[in-house]
C-alpha cells in the first residue's frame, strides 16, 4: 500500500504544483527545480509504509 499512497502522493503533488499553490508554498529551491511533486510522493509512501494504520486497506 506504500506504493499505492506514494503514486496517488506524487500525481496529487503535481497537479497541485502546477494547477495549484504548492509552488508557493515550497522553498524557493524546491520550486525552481519544479520537481517538488517527487518529492510530496516519497514522503508519502514513507508516511504509509511507516506508520502502523490497523484497519485501513
Amino acid at each position: 500500500w506504500s506504493s499505492a499512497a506514494g503514486l496517488v502522493g506524487i500525481i496529487l503533488a503535481y497537479f497541485l504544483e502546477v494547477h495549484g499553490p504548492l509552488a508557493e508554498w515550497e522553498p524557493a529551491w524546491l520550486a525552481d527545480i519544479g520537481l517538488g511533486f517527487i518529492l510530496w510522493g516519497i514522503l508519502a509512501a514513507g508516511a504509509r509504509y511507516g506508520l502502523p494504520w490497523k484497519g485501513l486497506m
